[in-house]
């Protein structure tokens, strides 16, 4: 009975085990638990999507919006720039900087704001600056997002407040992340916790603390920018040092950003390290080579590192059959390798491992009887027939010219015969 029973959950536990191979596939590590609609995981050096959850659904930003109006404001205006707060400042709702109207403030002080409090008033002070209106504005950004590869976004306000017709997707808000991590200062702006600005007015509103709480509590985190409304849910775009690069994450619609975002780390580390796909001096193999000393040339690919799944081992592709030319130097590059880990694929240079140089015309003669052969019977058959029409033009010039050959007179002193030449005057 007993045994009846145990075979039984065997072979329950190996249909569970085909079951989650057949769904995530060999060589992939099993997803990370997230309560998030939306999710994708991204590293920033290389643009590779390492997992991705309903990446393309169109969700609501909520403030992760501002990561635009940030990266627009770093191409258009200079951080030492002052703004005057308009008027109707005060009527924007929602988290705010608590401008003045009147008040002058400068462009950098204003990107705090916007990405540590997440000041909604800060980010229509720089939309009307750029756009002339917030329309103007819409339009900037949505061109923007276009011109970064971003198809499922439509952004109606610079920062994120609920619009029906105002929305992106996980995918191309790791786009535009990424595009505005490549900013040094914003980079710098993002991983600060708190910072006090400089005002003309409001003085009591000076001091800024991130809504990124994981910034303090997780070393590994670097940014970015947080999101919240009730159509929204709880949305984060975050930025974190791991792996020996940068990771950029993208959880919308969570029940618990930071549970996320931590367990996205977490699986980063547990799965993923820096791999070069071939050890410093190894070599895939050979390919053919034509016209040097050998008629092979080690070949290899470049011992850079990439973030790859910890397990399982690189495969390549087939090297080429056809034969490449000498002369040949080591790091040349001869053609390009697929080398795949599990679902993974990566396009490589194919460089040469090795120095092959040509063969000079006297090795290639030696070296090939039948070659050498071809060569000669050239050579003889070019220098018998340049002699004859040097013959023929000599005789030519002498009756042109005048000059009218004689033949020699036998005898003479010595044996010998002398050329004698009559010249005929006119």
């Amino acid at each position: 009975m007993r045994s009846t029973m145990r075979t039984s959950w065997q072979r329950m536990a190996l249909v569970l085990t085909m079951g989650v191979v057949a769904t995530f596939g060999l060589g992939q590590p099993l997803p990370p638990a997230v309560t998030a609609q939306s999710v994708i995981v991204v590293d920033w050096k290389t643009g590779k999507v390492l997992y991705e959850k309903n990446a393309d659904a169109r969700r609501y930003p909520a403030s992760t919006t501002k990561i635009m109006t940030a990266l627009l404001a770093l191409e258009n205006l200079g951080p030492t720039t002052v703004l005057t707060a308009p008027s109707n400042i005060e009527r924007v709702s929602g988290s705010s900087m608590y401008l003045k109207p009147g008040e002058q403030v400068s462009v950098d002080a204003l990107l705090h704001g916007l990405m540590l409090r997440s000041a909604n008033d800060g980010a229509e002070m720089l939309a009307v600056k750029m756009g002339g209106s917030l329309p103007g504005f819409a339009r900037m950004m949505n061109q923007k997002a276009l011109t970064l590869g971003c198809r499922g976004t439509r952004f109606v306000t610079p920062h994120g407040l609920p619009n029906d017709n105002h929305y992106t997707t996980a995918r191309d808000l790791a786009k535009i992340a990424s595009a505005a991590m490549h900013y040094p200062r914003f980079a710098e702006i993002v991983k600060t916790p708190s910072v006090t600005i400089l005002r003309s007015m409001n003085l009591e509103n000076t001091y800024l603390e991130s809504t990124n709480s994981l910034l303090e509590e997780d070393t590994r985190v670097v940014g970015i920018k947080t999101g919240w409304t009730n159509a929204a849910g709880r949305c984060f775009v975050g930025a974190s040092e791991q792996c020996d690069t940068t990771i950029i994450t993208v959880i919308l619609k969570s029940e618990k950003w930071q549970d996320d975002q931590i367990a996205l780390m977490n699986w980063v580390d547990e799965n993923f390290t820096p791999r070069a796909m071939v050890a410093e001096g190894d070599a895939l193999g050979t390919v053919p080579l034509s016209g040097g000393w050998s008629d092979r040339v080690r070949v290899t690919t470049t011992g850079d590192k990439v973030l790859a799944w910890s397990g399982g081992e690189f495969e390549f592709s087939p090297l080429p059959k056809e034969a490449i030319k000498a002369p040949v130097k080591k790091g040349d590059r001869i053609g390009d390798v697929t080398v795949r880990l599990g679902t993974d694929e990566w396009i490589m240079p194919l460089l040469a491992a090795e120095d092959q140089a040509a063969k000079p015309m006297w090795a290639v003669m030696l070296t090939s009887p039948w070659t050498g052969a071809a060569m000669l019977g050239g050579v003889a058959g070019f220098v018998a027939v340049r002699r004859k029409p040097r013959r023929r033009r000599t005789v030519k010039r002498a009756a042109v010219s005048g000059v009218r050959p004689v033949r020699p007179a036998s005898g003479g002193s010595g044996g010998r015969q002398r050329s004698v030449t009559r010249i005929h005057r006119w």
